[in-house]
């Protein structure tokens, strides 16, 4: 059948320089994964504390930006409830939402936001449970990963340095991230 769309999605497909097949059909790629590993734990801590990706998240975002979706760090430019950098957002909007996206809509769009932490948090998990790590070691891991882009790091005390402002070692990030993990 040659139906068309309800106006809200060609305006949404217009606005993004799309048309209304395209969009529904990016976006059906997105929707339609499994949804594995978001409400289920996905590991235990030395303290018998099971852990799901809404409580990692939102201890990391304990961290970050203090729940603003809006927030932008005056030194790195990160961005948002996550504050991912600047530089990964095209490629970690399209990954996790089907299509890159401006700074501009993403800090408008706390749906989008949340798409792409989890997508990248999974990410993160899933490959650090394929090389072994668990519970405790795979929270610190994992921060790692999303405050130095490496998880081996996670034992590193040196103070951290983004233009003259000094930041908490990747150490002391991994380990306060783990304390909010397991009060969660």
């Amino acid at each position: 059948e040659n139906t068309q769309p309800p106006k809200s999605i060609t305006e949404k497909a217009d606005a993004i320089g799309s048309n209304w097949e395209r969009l529904t059909r990016q976006q059906a790629e997105v929707y339609n994964k499994p949804a594995d590993m978001t409400a289920q734990p996905f590991t235990t801590l030395s303290s018998g504390k099971p852990v799901s990706l809404p409580e990692f998240r939102t201890a990391l975002i304990g961290k970050e930006s203090s729940n603003d979706f809006t927030e932008v760090n005056p030194d790195s430019g990160a961005l948002g409830y996550g504050q991912v950098m600047p530089k990964n957002l095209p490629s970690w909007s399209k990954a996790a939402v089907g299509r890159a996206v401006s700074k501009r809509e993403y800090l408008r769009s706390p749906a989008i936001q949340i798409k792409v932490i989890d997508y990248h948090l999974l990410k993160a998990i899933r490959n650090m449970k394929s090389k072994g790590l668990e519970g405790d070691d795979l929270i610190r891991a994992v921060g790692s990963i999303w405050y130095s882009g490496n998880p081996n790091l996670r034992n590193n005390t040196k103070k951290q340095y983004y233009g003259k402002r000094e930041y908490p070692s990747i150490y002391d990030y991994t380990v306060d991230l783990l304390d909010r993990v397991r009060s969660a």
